[in-house]
């Protein structure tokens, strides 16, 4: 069976800098989503702090309870967002991944090598990594 041709290196190139860019995008708005979790962690802690120095401070402990679920609200609701952003990079990661590994113009060690798969180690067996790795055959 004859493989696909491949294409000049000068498509080769530029899929490899288009898809280089496209990770780096991807990467880029998972990053933003951890940004936004850590924002959100940041300002959930300085609100619960306020409001709980207010409540020993200022003997006001009804403003100290709204303060705290405020802070539960702030920290919980930019959690959730950061993770659905997290969840749209990856998701474009995957799409990404799935034009690699489908291109026409690319040939299988340059999709590994690009998707960063070593095709030269052995597949990991996780729990079964003990067990003895042998052929088995069909007697006749």
């Amino acid at each position: 069976m004859a493989s696909a041709a491949l294409a000049p290196t000068e498509i080769r190139d530029g899929l490899w800098k288009r898809y280089r860019e496209a990770y780096s995008v991807a990467g880029s708005i998972v990053s933003f989503g951890k940004l936004v979790q850590q924002i959100a962690a940041g300002l959930a802690a300085l609100i619960l702090l306020v409001s709980l120095i207010t409540g020993i401070i200022g003997d006001n402990w009804f403003l100290c309870g709204i303060g705290v679920v405020s802070a539960i609200i702030v920290g919980g609701g930019g959690w959730i967002s950061g993770i659905i952003i997290m969840a749209q990079g990856q998701i474009v990661q995957s799409v990404i991944d799935t034009a690699v590994n489908t291109s026409p113009l690319l040939d299988n060690p340059s999709k590994a090598q690009f998707l960063g798969v070593d095709t030269n180690k052995e597949p990991e067996l996780g729990i079964w990594t003990g067990l003895k790795k042998e052929v088995i055959t069909p007697s006749d």
